[in-house]
């Protein structure tokens, strides 16, 4: 693997980026590691980025490029950076500041308040997909 497209449709990265001299790099390390039995069945893979090298410290990953995720990442520095990948690629979630919660065991607002859907007998779609109400004879 080189880089993040690597690992897209099969897991979600949690990438820790930061200088080995930043104590929030191994702060959020270590909280990390307190919760690896959390990331198993979300497809974790978590990548710490720092002084110009890239490790794996949970999931299957290697061969990693740390100026490929820097890049990947838009970060041009040693900031500390806590990110969350999903496995579409897109970026879900970005701080600076060390992470106490998994940023991946957060609720999806969309899912938290959906409701199952009940269909309504005095509305149909239209064939183009349009709203309409129907005549209650």
């Amino acid at each position: 693997m080189q880089s993040l497209p690597d690992l897209e449709w099969k897991n979600r990265v949690i990438l820790v980026f930061g200088s080995s001299a930043d104590p929030r790099l191994d702060q959020q390390i270590e909280l990390l590691e307190s919760k690896k039995d959390e990331f198993a069945y979300r497809d974790i893979v978590i990548i710490k980025v720092a002084d110009g090298g890239a490790l794996s410290i949970y999931g299957n990953a290697s061969g990693l490029n740390a100026a490929a995720l820097r890049k990947e990442a838009k970060l041009a520095d040693d900031r500390f950076q806590v990110l969350l990948v999903g496995k579409d690629g897109g970026v879900k979630f970005r701080s600076n500041r060390v992470v106490k919660e998994c940023p991946c065991a957060r609720p999806n607002k969309a899912s938290a308040y959906s409701q199952p859907r009940i269909s309504c007998p005095s509305l149909d779609r239209s064939a183009y997909g349009h709203v309409r109400r129907s005549t209650i004879s």
